[in-house]
């Protein structure tokens, strides 16, 4: 069976389609699915809001400590777990 390929804006709307899901602000959301293609993520397997400032993150490839920005910008600070 052939899999299909997604183009990288395909797989970063999946990515951002999850975050929103799991109610991260939309800014964020969309910052953090960009910053993970850029760090050459395809996917997220697991979101965990610790708090609203505060998100854990892990895709295929590594685990992710993710500071959200107090006024939902498109700013975030990553700590590779």
């Amino acid at each position: 069976m052939e899999q299909t390929k997604h183009t990288p804006e395909q797989t970063q709307n999946t990515i951002y389609a999850r975050l929103i899901s799991q109610d991260i602000p939309q800014i964020s959301s969309r910052f953090i699915a960009m910053r993970l293609m850029e760090l050459n993520n395809k996917s997220v397997v697991e979101v965990i809001k610790e708090t609203d400032f505060k998100i854990l993150v892990t895709t295929e490839k590594k685990k992710y400590s993710i500071s959200l920005h107090l006024l939902d910008l498109p700013d975030a600070k990553f700590v590779e777990l």
